[in-house]
This record gives structure tokens, C-alpha cells and sequence, in this order.
């Protein structure tokens, strides 16, 4: 645009830089909104010889196979109950890594809560008692809510009996250890 406005420029050097560039900017605004009105009519004929091919090809497919039914039928519904089977199988198991990271997660901070729970009353002074209380209630804190992320995870349709097992094994855990250390 910049070449074809120093053109004109060239050409009548007593027009002002507004006028002109005016000008040359609608001269391509109006060229290309033909240029796309150009291109939207041929896309639209392509859409309508393909729609008109493919009515062709099932008229065709109808007439080859009648009313029976096409070969490779049954196999096209058993290649889709496999798909959607390893699919749902997939999601399942990025579920369960994550809950496991989660579980995972929350049984390293149990590890560094419980020792600091226990030390809790061995402190010199109230504020040192105070404090180690505070960091083992946070650790603890932090544990619970990694276990509650591992169980939100764990909230899969597919395969329930796996995450309803292992939701359980981590309450399970989580209320043995602190009635274990209280």
C-alpha cells in the first residue's frame, strides 16, 4: 500500500498525504471486497458440486448394495466400541496418575507433619510449643487437602469400583495416621 500511495504521489505531487492516502485506501478496500466476493462465489459452487457428488455416491453405494447391508458394517460399530473403550480407558487412567500424584503428595506432608505433631510438646518455652503446633497443623492442613484433591480427581464415571477404592483407601489412611499420633 505504501508503494502504491508514493506512487501517486509521484504522479500528482500537489495532492495533500491525507487526500491520497485516502484515495489509495479505498481503491483497495474496493478491490479487495471484490477479490472476496470473487473467492466466496467459487466456494460456494465447489460446496454445492461436492454436495451434489456426494448425493451421487450414496445413490450409488444404494444401488450396489440395495437393501441388504454393506460389508464392513458390523466391523465400523465394533471399531467404535473400541475406540470409545480405549478412550474412556485413557481418561480413566489420567485420573488415577493424577489422584496417585495427589495421594502421593499428601502422604509426604503426612511424613513431615506426624514427627512434627510428636515434637510439639517437647518445645523450651510456650512460643516455641506454639509455633511447632502452627507448622504441624499447616502440614497437616496441606495433607488433607492434597487427600480431598485426590478424591475430587477420583469423581471418573468410568470405572468407579478403581476410584471408589482407592478414595477409601485414602481416608482410610489419612484417619488411621492422625488417630495413630494424637
Amino acid at each position: 500500500m505504501r508503494s502504491l500511495l508514493e506512487r501517486e504521489q509521484c504522479r500528482s505531487p500537489g495532492l495533500q498525504w491525507s487526500t491520497l492516502s485516502w484515495r489509495a485506501y479505498n481503491s483497495w478496500l474496493r478491490r479487495r471486497q471484490s477479490e472476496l466476493q470473487l473467492e466466496k462465489r467459487e466456494l460456494h459452487s465447489q460446496i454445492l458440486q461436492l454436495t451434489a457428488m456426494y448425493a451421487q455416491l450414496q445413490q450409488l453405494l444404494e444401488s450396489i448394495w440395495g437393501s441388504s447391508t454393506r460389508p464392513g458394517t458390523p466391523l465400523e460399530g465394533a471399531l467404535k466400541k473400541r475406540t470409545a473403550l480405549r478412550d474412556a480407558l485413557a481418561a480413566v487412567s489420567v485420573r488415577l496418575r493424577a489422584a496417585a500424584e495427589y495421594a502421593h503428595s499428601a502422604v509426604r506432608m503426612l511424613d513431615d507433619a506426624l514427627p512434627a505433631w510428636k515434637l510439639t510438646a517437647i518445645g523450651k518455652n510456650g512460643w516455641e510449643r506454639t509455633s511447632g503446633c502452627a507448622d504441624a497443623c499447616k502440614l497437616l492442613v496441606d495433607a488433607r487437602c492434597l487427600e480431598r484433591g485426590a478424591r475430587r480427581v477420583l469423581s471418573a464415571h468410568a470405572a468407579p469400583r478403581a476410584a471408589r477404592t482407592l478414595r477409601l483407601a485414602l481416608d482410610y489412611a489419612f484417619t488411621d495416621a492422625m488417630h495413630d499420633h494424637k
